[in-house]
């Protein structure tokens, strides 16, 4: 893979981009990743979708997120997921995230240059349905998300 070259990946697919100094990055379905050097620096332009990985310990990797310039700078067992949209999630570790320090679970939007609040969701009880009782549902999109997040937060 050379300067200026794209990484597309359609539904269904996946790639897989490891850096020079170690960073592994997996690119998700339907993202389009754009490689370009300035002044000697690899920087990726993530232009659609995503990309979920690990940035090495101690090491910075250069995005254009949204059109906005973000550095991320990773600590020991940092994994964290991009999205083309401007969200910076950190599923494991710890990670500086221009110059902001991410915890796991934290996000920031670096378009907005703001920290996502975490939620607590511990207090949710669900009401239905109740034990042993199916659930029918007209599969709407808000409707299965909805469901989504009842079996998500009732797993957790």
């Amino acid at each position: 893979v050379y300067e200026g070259d794209s990484v597309f990946t359609g539904e269904g697919s996946e790639a897989r981009i490891r850096l020079d100094e170690g960073s592994d990055l997996l690119v998700g379905e339907n993202s389009l990743i754009v490689l370009t050097n300035r002044a000697g620096e690899m920087s990726l332009d993530v232009q659609y979708g995503s990309l979920t990985g690990t940035v090495a310990a101690n090491q910075k990797v250069k995005l254009r997120i949204n059109g906005k310039e973000t550095e991320i700078q990773g600590t020991t067992g940092a994994k964290l997921k991009v999205r083309a949209d401007g969200k910076v999630s950190v599923l494991e570790g710890q990670a500086q995230v221009n110059g902001q320090t991410l915890n796991k679970d934290e996000k920031l939007d670096v378009v907005a240059n703001k920290k996502e609040e975490r939620k607590d969701l511990s207090d949710i009880k669900l009401l239905e349905p109740r034990d042993s009782q199916v659930l029918f549902l007209k599969p709407s999109t808000c409707q299965m998300r909805l469901l989504l997040m009842i079996l998500k937060s009732a797993t957790t």
